[in-house]
């Protein structure tokens, strides 16, 4: 489940980085930030049943988190790139 989530926000971020207005860039942001919460939960429910250590369970969050930050930046590069992709 950890690795489907973590595919899950590498998409995310990549959609809220190939935003090329404030308007897409706000509205992507809000709605991936509105659902952000059942990837917690999930999370945290799966860590729970699967009886994983507190220390790791934070670990794997924040993996998360940063695959959030450069996914962000995978996504300018694409847009940056303009019409070569």
């Amino acid at each position: 489940m950890t690795i489907a989530i973590y595919f899950h926000t590498i998409f995310e971020g990549i959609a809220i980085g190939v935003q090329s207005n404030i308007t897409g860039f706000l509205g992507t942001a809000v709605a991936i930030g509105f659902h952000k919460w059942a990837d917690a939960l999930s999370m945290g429910c799966h860590y729970k049943s699967k009886n994983v250590s507190k220390n790791l369970s934070y670990v794997l969050i924040m993996v998360q988190a940063v695959l959030n930050v450069l996914a962000i930046g995978l996504g300018w590069l694409i847009e940056s790139e303009g019409d070569l992709v």
